[in-house]
């Protein structure tokens, strides 16, 4: 039986999430009447697009940039999230949820992330939640309603909430084994984009499986992660969700209150407070 790979079993977390969400989108889409946008360029395939079978220079600098990424148990991480739903109808209407993440995490399943949902309408609003978890217990706090919820690990581990913290948090760590089987992977595929001015790899990972595919973006000259791409499709829906890295560094602090949520004063705990970004 061939093993799968962290790619794989993001993929099929993505697309039950999709699935649930598709009904939200489109009543949130007819009900707001989504003003015409023009679609996100699609990554640029250039002509020395290249298929790499084996680990050649080119497979050994995404495998580099993924072993710097990944393969570290505590972190930070700064990064804009973006997804979009794009209708196959309708191909200048679309969905656009954006937001700002920092997020510090710390083997096994300690994280506290806020997020900062930024609003399409150019009034520069943004709702603002802060999810913390010690490893066992999982707060969600949205401090302009002052309400808070509470879960285990392993129930926001498996709800749709997850999927707003990003797809590097909700990627389950690839091992060094995963690193070397995806760039041994036929399948890959290598093309050039510029990202602000300056050339970047751009890895083509398809799951056969999902219909699914991720692009990595890589820096050659430094061999870091720049942002992560899942491109998909649900029903009369393309699904595209983003995230670029601002920066990933190193959490070397002991602050264990950090990882423990206290209610301010005045707060109320709720039975559901759901990350929405309407």
């Amino acid at each position: 039986m061939t093993r799968k790979l962290s790619f794989d079993k993001l993929f099929d977390k993505l697309l039950i999430i999709t699935i649930s969400l598709t009904g939200t989108i489109l009543n949130f889409a007819l009900i707001s009447q989504v003003n015409a946008q023009p679609a996100p360029p699609p990554p640029t395939e250039s002509s020395d697009t290249t298929t790499l079978s084996n680990l050649g220079p080119d497979a050994e600098i995404l495998a580099t940039a993924l072993e710097k990424f990944f393969l570290q148990a505590n972190y930070q991480t700064e990064s804009q999230t973006s997804l979009t739903f794009s209708f196959a109808n309708s191909p200048d209407s679309q969905v656009v949820m954006t937001s700002q993440n920092k997020i510090t995490s710390v083997a096994p399943n300690k994280f506290r992330a806020e997020l900062n949902f930024i609003s399409n309408d150019g009034s520069n609003l943004t709702k603002k939640y802060v999810v913390v978890s010690n490893g066992e217990t999982v707060w969600i706090y949205r401090p302009d309603l002052k309400q808070y919820s509470t879960s285990t690990y392993e129930q926001f581990n498996a709800s749709n909430e997850i999927i707003w913290l990003g797809l590097s948090s909700i990627l389950e760590n690839p091992t060094q084994a995963d690193i070397e089987e995806i760039g041994k992977n036929r399948d890959l595929k290598k093309s050039v984009e510029k990202v602000a001015g300056k050339d970047h790899f751009i890895y083509e990972y398809f799951s056969q499986e999902n219909q699914t595919t991720m692009f990595m973006v890589v820096n050659p000259e430094n061999r870091e992660l720049k942002e992560l791409r899942v491109l998909t499709k649900e029903q009369d829906m393309d699904v595209l969700m983003q995230e670029k890295f601002t920066s990933r560094t190193k959490y070397t602090d002991s602050d264990r209150n950090l990882f423990n949520f206290i209610p301010p004063q005045n707060t109320q705990q709720v039975a559901d407070l759901e990350i929405d970004p309407f």
